[in-house]
């Protein structure tokens, strides 16, 4: 009998032993999984924060592109309109030309009768 309780405790602690291992690899592996789960977020995080930080420059890089297409074409506008003004110039100042000489031969004119 007293064998047999023997054997009955010598089991008992067999399975203790075997739960504590068991609870021991368990907690290694819930470790295990929460580091490799860590090490994904952060990886994660820094892969959409490059790609966060690539959009935002192709983004800016897209705006400069376009603001100079606009400057360009705006500069070419002016330039057009200028250009067009130039040629006007000469016409418009033969125009005014034109008026002071009349006036001044009206007022000539006038005084001359007086």
């Amino acid at each position: 009998m007293k064998e047999v309780i023997l054997e009955v405790l010598k089991e008992e602690k067999c399975a203790e032993e075997k739960l504590e291992s068991a609870r021991k690899e368990a907690e290694n592996i819930v470790l295990e999984a929460k580091k490799k789960a860590q090490f994904l977020i952060e990886e994660s995080s820094r892969k959409t924060n490059a790609e966060v930080i690539k959009k935002k420059a192709e983004m800016e890089q897209a705006y400069l592109e376009e603001k100079e297409n606009i400057l360009r074409t705006v500069q070419k506008e002016t330039d057009a309109y200028l250009q067009k003004k130039r040629k006007d110039i000469p016409k418009i100042a033969s125009h005014v030309f034109q008026q002071i000489i009349r006036i001044d031969t009206q007022s000539t004119g006038l005084a001359s009768r007086e």
